[in-house]
């Protein structure tokens, strides 16, 4: 009996937005489920509309964080343009709790990586202790691609059982194969080659990863150490590479992968080159961008020599003014105190008048000609006084009694 469908898997369908928040979003789970009977739909979005993908350039993963802190990094399955199906497996339901989750679009031959804002999904805890389940990192994709490398190394041993065996055969040849043998080595050199800057990419790649998935250090170093052992295998693989001297069914196999890069090389120059007539065009804008910045800038230094200047000759003229008030202060105060000293002896008192009354003035008030000008003097907290000159030129002073 066939017990791979004995329970029919249970999908429920949510959305997962790139451009906004997705704080709402809480997927369900029970603890200890798994092994293909909880799935999750998810359309992708783009502020509320379908964000397409293409499958055949990229590779959707879900990552994230367990309550427990240890983490997941899956491959998801990609249904359409637009939707994925996330498994929850049974390490991403081992601990209960809220966990911290977002997808991630990775392009497949670029080093470019789209990410979700997070979500969360909500493992409720199991009604009775699952003691089976034990809760680790899981690395589905990283798993796989290290499985990939160890089938790599096999295939390397197999070529270089080959390469032994060519080598006997060719040892075998007649002279009239020297000058397909140099040709050989020729392309074999430069399929080294190539192999070492593929290397030198993916080195570069590996890098960039790590900066940008810290939570998955560990994960990664175990992929190093993979590439490593690879490394090994190839370098096992150049030495006898180099002993290869008459291997004309080789020199045929390099040449093909020599026409074939050539080719794809050929295509990232066509690429190199808009990218540099992009730049080229980007400089342009920037000179004339930094053109207009130097005469902004010359603008702005006329204007602040000119602030400058109008600052200087305000300042001159307000101690001008200041060094005058002081002088008048002054003499007010001199003025005043005659004024005191002469109203304490009396001098400033009579007998009403019939046109009016001479009493004393409360204050210090004080009358000088400036040039042509009357000016009164009088002291801060006193009011000014009501004067004006007639047409006979007398001072009339009025004093309210």
């Amino acid at each position: 009996m066939d017990n791979k469908n004995a329970i029919t898997p249970l999908i429920q369908s949510y959305t997962v937005d790139f451009a906004g928040s997705n704080n709402f979003l809480f997927v369900k789970g029970i603890q200890g489920d798994g092994h293909s009977t909880r799935y999750v739909d998810i359309a992708l979005l783009n502020d509320t509309q379908p964000y397409e993908i293409n499958p055949d350039a990229v590779r959707v993963v879900i990552r994230g964080t367990k309550p427990d802190q240890t983490a997941v990094f899956n491959e998801c399955e990609i249904l359409n343009n637009n939707t994925i199906r996330v498994e929850i497996t049974q390490q991403m339901s081992a601990a209960a709790g809220k966990g911290n989750y977002e997808i991630s679009i990775m392009a497949k031959e670029e080093n470019r990586t789209l990410t979700s804002f997070p979500f969360f999904v909500m493992i409720s805890r199991a009604s009775f202790d699952i003691g089976y389940v034990t809760s680790s990192d899981e690395f589905k994709l990283l798993i796989e691609k290290i499985n990939e490398v160890n089938k790599m190394k096999e295939e390397l041993v197999d070529i270089s059982e080959d390469a032994l065996e060519a080598i006997r055969q060719s040892k075998e040849q007649t002279e009239d194969c020297r000058e397909a043998t140099e040709d050989s080595i020729e392309a074999t050199a430069a399929m080294r080659e190539l192999h070492n800057a593929v290397l030198l990419e993916e080195e570069k790649r590996t890098k960039n990863d790590e900066d940008r998935q810290r939570d998955t250090a560990a994960a990664l170093a175990k992929v190093e150490k993979a590439t490593d052992d690879a490394k090994n295998q190839t370098r096992i693989m150049q030495e006898l590479e180099q002993t290869v001297t008459e291997a004309e069914n080789e020199r045929i196999a390099a040449e093909n992968a020599r026409k074939e890069q050539a080719a794809a090389f050929s295509d990232e120059e066509d690429i190199r080159k808009a990218n540099e007539a992009l730049r080229i065009q980007n400089e342009n804008k920037r000179q004339e961008r930094e053109q207009v910045r130097v005469d902004n800038e010359n603008l702005r230094r006329v204007r602040e020599e000119k602030r400058q200047a109008d600052m200087e000759e305000a300042i001159n003229e307000t101690i001008y003014a200041s060094n005058s008030a002081t002088a008048a202060a002054s003499y007010a105060k001199s003025v005043g105190d005659d004024l005191i000293t002469r109203l304490n002896r009396g001098e400033f008192k009579g007998e009403k008048g019939n046109d009016g009354v001479v009493h004393t003035i409360a204050g210090q008030y004080a009358f000088q000609i400036v040039g042509e000008d009357l000016i009164l003097f009088y002291t801060d907290g006193d009011d000014p006084l009501d004067f004006q000159i007639d047409e006979a030129g007398d001072l009339i002073l009025t004093i309210d009694s």
